[in-house]
C-alpha cells in the first residue's frame, strides 16, 4: 500500500497549464473523431514514471570514481537529500555520489501532436481523471495482452505473444571504458591497455589462433572451431552485494531509493568500436558472425544476458606474414526495458483481449508507473495525442 501511494505521487504529471490545455483539446477532439484541426502543444515534463525515456525535474550527479552520470527524479530526492546520512551508490562502480548542489535540472520539453494516430510502442499523452500523463502504447485495439509463462521471465507482459521491442530506450549495464579493472576477461591472446582490448591474429583459416579449445560444445560456427584463447567474455558483478558475481537483473538506476524485488534480464545489447588492420570475422556467443573489412566499425549485437562473449578470427593471411591487429574500444552493455507485472499486481484478468477502441498503456519506469496494470485498458477518447521529445 505504501509503494502504491508513493507511485501515485510520482505519476508523470505535466503541470496545471498542461492540464488546462489537455482539457481544451479533449473537449474538441477525440481519436478518430476530429471536429477541428488543433495545433501541437508543447509542455515541460514533471515526475518520474517515464524515466529514463523522459525526465521531469531531476538532479544530475557525477560519480567521483568512474565519472558515470546518474539522473534521479527530483521529487523523491529533494526530500531524500535533506538527511545528511543518506547517500546514493553508483550503479556502475559502487562509489557514493556527492550530494547535489544547486537547483534541479528542468524537465524534458515535449510536443503533443493530436493529429497523429498512435502506433504500438509510441508515446502518447493521456487525459484521465483530471490529469495529463504520458505512457507508451503496449497494445492496440484487437491485440491480446497476456503474461508470459516462462520461469526465466516471470511476469513479462506480451502483446500477441510477442515482447514489445523498445530499442530506442536502453538502460546501461556496463561501460568498460570507465572501469578498471574490467569485468571482461580475455583468453590468452587478448591484452588490455588504456581500457581497450587488443589481439593479434596470424591465421587464415577462420580458426582464431588455434582450435585447441572451443567456446562451448557444439558452438563451432559453420564447422570452424574458434579457439578458447580468442574469446572475450563478460562477467557481471553486483555493486549492491559487495561486487559478488551475479546475474544481470532489471535494476533501474533512476530509482536509487526504491527497494523492490528484481528479476534476471533475458537479453542485452553489446556495442563496441572495432578497428582491424585486415578483414576479420567477429563472433558472438549468440552464434552470430559478422565480417568486417579493414578499418573502424561501430557494432551493436544482441546477446543472451547470461552468455555475453565475443571472439575474432582473421580471414586472409596478412601481407608478408604479418599478423592482423584488432582493437576493440568502448565496450558497452545495455538492456532494453522489460515490461512486466509487479509483485502484488492482479494476474487473474489476463489474457486481456482489447476491444475496438481500447489501448493498453505502460510507463517506462516499470517499477513505479501507474498505468494499465492498475486501471486496465484505456479508451481512445483518453488519448490526447502522440508525444515527441524535443532535443535541447
Amino acid at each position: 500500500m505504501l509503494l502504491r501511494r508513493v507511485s501515485r505521487r510520482l505519476i508523470f504529471l505535466l503541470g496545471g497549464a498542461a492540464l488546462a490545455a489537455a482539457a481544451t483539446i479533449a473537449a474538441g477532439w477525440r481519436l478518430g473523431q476530429r471536429h477541428q484541426t488543433p495545433q501541437q502543444w508543447t509542455h515541460r515534463v514533471s515526475g518520474g514514471s517515464m524515466c529514463p525515456t523522459l525526465w521531469g525535474e531531476h538532479y544530475v550527479l557525477n560519480c567521483p570514481n568512474c565519472n558515470i552520470v546518474l539522473r534521479v527524479d527530483a521529487s523523491p530526492t529533494s526530500t531524500l537529500f535533506q538527511s545528511t546520512a543518506t547517500k546514493l551508490k553508483c550503479w556502475h562502480c559502487g562509489e557514493f555520489y556527492k550530494r547535489p548542489s544547486g537547483p534541479a535540472a528542468a524537465g524534458n520539453l515535449i510536443v503533443i501532436d493530436p493529429e497523429k494516430s498512435p502506433k504500438r510502442s509510441e508515446l502518447v499523452a493521456l487525459h484521465r481523471e483530471g490529469q495529463l500523463s504520458v505512457k507508451r502504447i503496449f497494445g492496440l485495439p484487437g491485440d491480446m495482452v497476456d503474461v508470459a509463462i516462462d520461469e526465466n521471465t516471470p511476469g513479462r507482459l506480451t502483446c500477441n505473444s510477442q515482447l514489445l521491442p523498445t530499442d530506442a530506450t536502453m538502460i546501461p549495464i556496463d561501460r568498460d571504458a570507465l572501469r578498471d579493472p574490467s569485468r571482461w576477461q580475455g583468453g590468452s591472446a587478448w591484452s588490455r591497455t588504456e581500457r581497450s582490448w587488443k589481439i593479434q591474429l596470424t591465421s587464415n583459416d577462420d580458426v582464431a589462433l588455434s582450435s585447441a579449445g572451443v567456446y562451448e560444445s557444439g558452438q563451432n560456427f559453420a564447422g570452424r572451431n574458434v579457439g578458447e584463447e580468442a574469446w572475450l567474455r563478460y562477467h557481471h558483478r553486483s555493486v549492491h552485494d559487495g561486487n559478488q558475481p551475479s546475474a544481470i537483473f532489471d535494476d533501474c538506476p533512476s530509482n536509487p531509493i526504491l527497494v523492490r524485488a528484481m528479476y534476471p534480464v533475458s537479453q542485452a545489447i553489446v556495442s563496441m568500436q572495432v578497428t582491424c588492420s585486415a578483414p576479420i570475422k567477429l563472433y558472438a556467443a549468440s552464434l552470430t558472425e559478422t565480417e568486417l573489412l579493414l578499418g573502424t566499425h561501430e557494432l551493436a549485437i544482441p546477446m543472451a544476458a547470461d552468455d555475453i562473449a565475443i571472439a575474432v578470427s582473421a580471414i586472409v593471411v596478412a601481407a608478408n606474414g604479418e599478423s592482423v591487429e584488432v582493437t576493440i574500444r568502448n565496450l558497452a552493455i545495455d538492456r532494453a526495458i522489460e515490461y512486466r507485472l509487479r509483485p502484488g499486481d492482479e494476474t487473474a484478468c489476463y489474457p486481456i483481449q482489447l476491444a475496438e477502441d481500447e489501448y493498453f498503456v505502460l510507463g517506462d519506469n516499470v517499477p513505479i508507473s501507474i498505468d494499465s496494470r492498475d486501471y486496465g485498458p484505456i479508451s481512445g477518447e483518453d488519448i490526447v495525442g502522440v508525444v515527441t521529445l524535443i532535443r535541447e
